[in-house]
């Protein structure tokens, strides 16, 4: 008796111009650093350009600019018990929010800060 083994290799060719996708829209993997310096994972949802969701304290991010070269640029809002001095969206737990993508939308890069208070905290994600 003969034992026949066959393989199928699959892959793309190295000059390959296949992009992974065509816009953010869809499910993300993120990772961010606290404030407290700890960094903390979830997922995230990009509804369309203006609306993104993740799963901290019912968040979401409301974004005002879509400039694929100078990035995403918004505002991230939750629910919580820590309170800016003003209210943005319908809360007082807010801060800015800034994404950069790389050209595939595989991955993006970021800050956040609280209430608007300009100091950057790294956000990044992948798909």
């Amino acid at each position: 008796m003969a034992i026949i083994s066959t393989f199928l290799v699959v892959g793309f060719g190295v000059n390959s111009q296949v992009k992974a996708f065509d816009s953010a829209v869809g499910e993300w993997t993120y990772r961010e650093l606290t404030i407290e310096g700890h960094t903390m994972r979830g997922k995230m949802t990009f509804i369309d350009k203006t609306n993104a969701t993740y799963t901290a304290n019912n968040g979401r991010i409301i974004f005002v600019a879509t400039d694929g070269d100078s990035g995403w640029k918004g505002f991230w809002i939750e629910e919580g018990s820590d309170e800016c001095p003003e209210e943005k969206y319908g809360s007082k737990l807010w801060g800015t929010a800034i994404f950069y993508f790389n050209d595939d939308y595989s991955k993006f890069e970021g800050t956040w800060d609280m209430c608007g208070n300009g100091i950057g905290h790294s956000w990044t994600g992948f798909r």
